[in-house]
C-alpha cells in the first residue's frame, strides 16, 4: 500500500472515530456528569457548572461547523470531565 493510501485511510478512520466517539461524550458529560455538578452547593458549583457548560457549547459548536480540530480539541476536553 502506498504511503498516501495508507495516510489517506488513517485519516479518514480519524475522522469517523470522532464521528462517533464526540456525541457519546456529549452526551455523557451532559447526562452524567453535569446533574451531579448541579445538584451541589451553589458555592461549590458555580465555576464547575459554568466550565462544564463551556465544553458542551464549544462541542456543538466545532461539531455544527465541521471544524475537525476544534472537534479534537472539544472530544479531549470532555473526556477529562470524571466524577
Amino acid at each position: 500500500m502506498k504511503d498516501a493510501t495508507r495516510s489517506s485511510l488513517a485519516e479518514a478512520l480519524r475522522l469517523l472515530f470522532l464521528a462517533e466517539a464526540l456525541p457519546k461524550e456529549i452526551e455523557r458529560v451532559r447526562n452524567e456528569i453535569l446533574p451531579v455538578w448541579e445538584e451541589l452547593p451553589p458555592e461549590s458549583r458555580a465555576v464547575g457548572v459554568l466550565l462544564i457548560k463551556n465544553d458542551l457549547k464549544y462541542a456543538e459548536d466545532m461539531t455544527a461547523e465541521h471544524d475537525t480540530v476544534g472537534m479534537l480539541y472539544a472530544h479531549k476536553r470532555l473526556v477529562g470531565w470524571r466524577l
